[in-house]
């Protein structure tokens, strides 16, 4: 029922999706960073057991505003958002495996 600071993110990342994988991790994706009209592709995991982030893959389309899903057998989608400017991507990408 409180709130702690923890590690930083790596990376700034304003308007970024998140996720919960589990009780202890949670996958962020995209945003922007110093220019609002640029979307960024990163993904991060933060694992609250060892309050750290790892750097993932990231993902093939950078975007911002968008959504992402955690689906039944783990793996995340992320749809739609905003790729560069005022531009919408209505593409979709999936996880390869589950984190």
């Amino acid at each position: 029922d409180t709130f702690a600071e923890t590690s930083p993110m790596p990376g700034a990342a304003a308007d970024p999706a998140a996720v919960a994988l589990d009780a202890h991790r949670v996958l962020v994706t995209g945003g922007y960073d110093a220019d609002p009209n640029a979307s960024i592709a990163a993904v991060h995991i933060y694992d609250d057991r060892t309050a750290a982030w790892e750097t993932w893959a990231p993902m093939n389309v950078a975007r911002r505003g968008h959504s992402a899903v955690l689906l039944p057998d783990g793996r995340v989608v992320v749809l739609l958002g905003k790729v560069m400017g005022a531009i919408y991507d209505r593409r979709a990408e999936i996880t390869e495996i589950a984190p």
